[in-house]
């Protein structure tokens, strides 16, 4: 049974580089967009979340467009998740915005190409 699926994001903790699983040979090798693992190099492999003073795309039930957020911290009450939103500054000064689980429609890292989710869009 393979331990990753096609379609999730993740993170090489050697090089902190992120890839999506596009296919999966024979359920031990994984094609990403950045090479590929085998089962053997999954010890260093883990699905990818945002860490502190990582950038993401983040698109929410409030918001109808998607945005670039620089992520802060988890609160563990509740879950919520809070960003540095630039695109909401005001003078300036920047805007956290706290973001409830239950808001959250998908978060992907800003890696320099536009996110599954708007991709499919178009």
């Amino acid at each position: 049974m393979s331990k990753f699926k096609v379609g999730s994001l993740l993170r090489n903790t050697d090089n902190n580089q992120i890839g999506v699983v596009h296919s999966i040979l024979d359920d031990a090798y994984y094609c990403l967009d950045v090479g590929y693992i085998g089962d053997d190099d999954s010890d260093n492999v883990e699905i990818w979340t945002p860490r502190p003073q990582e950038w993401c795309w983040i698109h929410t039930r409030r918001d109808s467009m998607p945005f670039i957020g620089c992520f802060l911290t988890q609160i563990k009450i509740g879950y919520s998740l809070v960003f540095t939103d630039h695109t909401y500054t005001s003078g300036g000064k920047r805007k956290d915005v706290v973001i409830e689980q239950n808001e959250l429609i998908t978060i992907e890292p800003f890696i320099g190409t536009l996110p599954r989710f708007i991709k499919e869009r178009l």
